[in-house]
């Protein structure tokens, strides 16, 4: 057994999760509470994401280690992050503050809990009583970072300003405070120019925050200051290659700044792989490939943007483009009369007079295309007597 847990933990060092995972299995097949190799399972489960295993070797550990808080701990933050179940998390969290109250850590997180399930105010009693509770400066400013949040959903924008203010007084080296100032300052209260000086202060503590890059590129994109757009998103990117969010925004700078189509779809395929549900990803490459006359990815595309979001009367418009492209006139002119059902409040991308001038085309071309039935039917008929 000594020698197969040295081997796990060698592994677990390399990075070689799935060794260090199979290894843990054999032993546990002999030693089913061995506690050393659940701990091992549970954490090399975690690091190769799969967490349902890591789930379930939490609940062994708990089985095994009903005392141990750091077990209530490990799953109630699982249910909470990966899992998004709040009400586990809340009872397995304090199952662990019961068993361990000097944690402060599982009181924040209890807190956090109750704000994910949109439980404001049983939030802020966590929130206030850990304020007086912790010495913990990295928590106090975490814990005021947090209140303030909630303030801003409720509207309050003066305590969301009053609680970053106590959270940079406490560490004045986290970002996140100007972070979230810029997001109030540009989503809520529609000042872009006090939005980039609260960035550009994130920049100085940290060049390596990559959604600081991605506000400055939106920001730009919105002013059309695309250029400078292109440049901060190309650093966004570089730092954090794997948010669709980011590609997406690429795709729309290199858009209006009428680069190759090529790059664009490139933008929009990455943002596609990367948030496969996403219906307006979706939406979007479909457009690109009507550009490209590639009309079956684009047809594959915006079916499966509607499957998402079969309300949206632009997709419908999208794919009436599709079929007249593709010569399909009848099924053109139905996807476009469904576009006109859907947006009788005229709230979307086309007006509806646009959206009728598309319909009325396609008839056209369908009474055209009888009349040359008709033609050719007559002509035939002709030519045999």
């Amino acid at each position: 057994m000594e020698d197969l847990s040295e081997k796990a933990r060698k592994k677990m060092e390399e990075g070689d999760y799935e060794t260090a995972l199979d290894l843990c299995r054999q032993a546990l097949d002999f030693e089913p509470t061995n506690l050393d190799f659940l701990h091992l399972a549970r954490k090399a489960s975690y690091n190769s994401g799969n967490y349902e295993l890591a789930k379930y070797f939490s609940k062994r550990l708990i089985i095994a280690e009903p005392l141990n808080a750091e077990n209530y701990y490990d799953l109630g933050c699982l249910e909470l992050m990966i899992f998004f179940n709040y009400d586990e998390a809340i009872d397995n969290l304090k199952k662990a503050y019961e068993l361990d109250s000097g944690n402060k850590e599982v009181f924040y997180k209890t807190g956090f809990a109750y704000k994910m399930k949109e439980d404001y105010e049983t939030a802020k009693q966590y929130y206030e009583k850990l304020l007086k509770g912790t010495d913990n400066k990295i928590l106090l400013a975490h814990t005021n970072i947090e209140l303030g949040m909630i303030s801003g959903i409720e509207g309050d924008f003066y305590h969301l300003f009053k609680y970053l203010y106590k959270a940079e007084q406490f560490f004045p080296e986290l970002p996140d405070t100007y972070i979230i100032r810029a997001i109030t300052y540009k989503e809520k209260l529609r000042n872009h120019g006090k939005a980039l000086k609260q960035l550009r202060k994130a920049l100085k503590i940290t060049k390596k925050e990559s959604y600081v890059y991605y506000m400055f590129a939106d920001i730009y994109y919105i002013e059309q200051n695309y250029e400078k757009a292109l440049k901060y998103i190309e650093k966004a990117i570089k730092l954090n290659p794997d948010d669709g969010e980011y590609h997406f925004l690429s795709a729309l700078i290199k858009t209006e700044l009428c680069m190759f189509i090529g790059d664009v779809l490139s933008e929009m395929t990455y943002a596609v792989i990367l948030s496969e549900d996403n219906d307006l990803y979706r939406a979007y490459r479909s457009e690109a490939f009507i550009i490209t006359k590639e009309y079956q990815k684009a047809l594959d595309d915006i079916n499966r943007a509607i499957e998402i979001k079969p309300e949206k009367a632009s997709y419908y418009r999208i794919r009436g483009d599709i079929y007249n492209g593709m010569n399909k006139f009848y099924d053109a002119s139905l996807d476009y009369l469904k576009a006109i059902q859907l947006n009788k409040s005229g709230a979307d991308e086309y007006t509806d007079t646009a959206l009728r001038e598309l319909y009325n085309g396609c008839v056209d071309k369908l009474y055209s295309e009888k009349q040359m039935v008709i033609s050719a039917l007559a002509g035939r008929q002709v030519s045999v007597n």
